[in-house]
Order: structure tokens, then sequence, then C-alpha cells
């Protein structure tokens, strides 16, 4: 059993959080219905992601095999069977859909959910080995995280909060692709190809990477400051604490992985620094 919790990875989930901002930001998240139908589209969506972990790793078990901490996955060292795992992949889909129809979320919301399983399986089976194209699938995670939120309850979703939500959200995916390139360069030596585990790595340079990473973070947070304009003046104090948070987040991970959830669990600092950020933003959504 701890084999499969493993391969559905279930800590992941903390990433579909960002589908209950339509509500939060549309302050309404003192409606129980509202809240009920959100929080049941976080569990819909989350079967969705296990079901594309578990395709990733059943098409890179091999590659995996050759990863210095990759290889420890179910399906990777041979703990789970790849026709078991996608015995389970295909139950977590069908729950997921299923329990998006029995509550019937509106089409556009399903729509956005399948979207999300179509771009993952274009990366799984082909686009992760494509340059640029690898990092423009992983970018578009959470902007349809948050598209999907408003969709399952008709909330119309900010421009400026998409804009931001996608600039961060590439921030995060060239984050991932720097620390892997730093990482693996580190672990193989002269004998040995970092593109074994991750082909598209030998088309990136570190440079390359950092440029594009700080483009995309000074982008995000000029997106966000231009929503909290839109929003009231008390929203434009929280900009100062984004900007803190984006410079301990490249101050964790300037040697380390750049996942944002294994930064996350393990940085005290970075935690709290976010729980500080969303406590305030419901202070003056709420209570001001």
């Amino acid at each position: 059993m701890k084999n499969y919790i493993k391969m559905l990875r279930p800590w992941h989930y903390m990433k579909n959080i960002m589908i209950i901002f339509p509500l939060v930001f549309s302050e309404r998240l003192t409606e129980p219905l509202l809240l009920f139908y959100s929080l049941t589209a976080v569990i819909a969506f989350s079967l969705l992601c296990s079901v594309v972990y578990i395709v990733n790793d059943c098409r890179d078990a091999e590659r995996d095999k050759l990863h210095p901490s990759k290889r420890n996955r179910p399906i990777a060292s041979g703990a789970i069977s790849k026709p078991k795992a996608w015995v389970v992949a295909a139950v977590l889909a069908a729950l997921s859909f299923l329990m998006q129809a029995a509550l019937r979320f509106p089409a556009a919301a399903i729509v956005w959910a399948m979207v999300y399983l179509a771009v993952n399986l274009i990366y799984t089976y082909g686009g992760k080995n494509i340059p640029i194209l690898d990092i423009a699938l992983l970018g578009i995670g959470y902007p349809i995280r948050l598209m999907y939120g408003g969709a399952v309850l008709n909330i119309e979703v900010s421009e400026w909060l998409f804009l931001t939500a996608l600039f961060f959200s590439f921030y995060l995916a060239l984050g991932k692709r720097h620390g892997e390139v730093k990482n693996l360069k580190e672990y193989y030596d002269g004998d040995h190809d970092r593109g074994m585990t991750r082909p598209v790595l030998k088309y990136y340079s570190e440079s390359y990477l950092e440029k594009h990473k700080l483009l995309s973070m000074g982008l995000g947070i000029m997106s966000y400051s231009l929503w909290t304009v839109t929003k009231s003046r008390y929203f434009t104090w929280t900009v100062i604490l984004v900007l803190v948070i984006c410079m301990l987040y490249n101050s964790v991970t300037e040697n380390a992985d750049a996942d944002p959830v294994e930064v996350l669990l393990k940085h005290k600092a970075f935690f709290a620094l976010l729980a500080i950020y969303a406590a305030l933003m419901l202070v003056i959504l709420y209570c001001i």
C-alpha cells in the first residue's frame, strides 16, 4: 500500500489549492455550497494529477532507473508493475470524470480538465524532449488549474490574475529545468551524459535558463502588481511580501532542486511566508 500511495504522489496535491483562488478572490468563500463545489473540484482534479504521474512514470521507467533519485520511484524500482499501474490510472481517471459528472460540473470545467490531461499526455509522449515546448507545456499547468476552478463555479478569472499565474508558472518551470541541469551535471562524471535521464537537458545551458527564469519572475511580479491595483490600495502592499517570497525562493533553490512542493515541505521560512501571505489576503478580502 505504501508504494501505491507513493506512486500517486499525494503531497503534490497542494498545487491544486490554486483551484480555490477564483472563489477566494471573488469574496464568496463564506458561501457553503460554492465552497463545497470548489473543494470537490480539488479532489477530482487531484485524481487526474495522479493519473498523469502514473502515466509519466510508466513511460519513463527505464530512464528513471538512471536518475539519482527517480530510480527509487515504485514503477522504476519494480515495486509496482506497469500493468498494475495502468489499471490504477484508468480507475482514477474514471472516478474523476464520474465525480464531475455526478456533481454536474459545467461543461467548461470538464473541458479544462480534459485540456490538462491532454497537455500532460503531449508532454509525456514526446513534448518533454522538445526544447522550449517542454517548458511551455509545464508552464501552463497552474493557469489551467486557475481556469478550471473558475469554470466550476462560473466565476470569471481576471486577465491580470491569469497572467500572474502564467508568468509565475513559467518561472517555476524554468527553475525546475535550471535545477535539473545543475544537479545532474554534478551527479554525472565525464563518462555519462545528463541527457540519459532527460534528453532535453542537453539543449539548455544554466545561463539561458537562469535569464529566462528571472524574466518570467519579473513579468509575474509586474502582472501581480497591476492586478492588485485593480482590487484595492490594501492589496498593493502585498507586493512587498511577494517580492520577499520570490527572493527567498531563489535563495533556497540556488543549489538545490527547484521543485516548489519540495521547497514548501523542506523550508519552514518559505512555508511561514506563504502562510502569512494567505492570512493577510484573507484579512484584506473578508475583514476590511
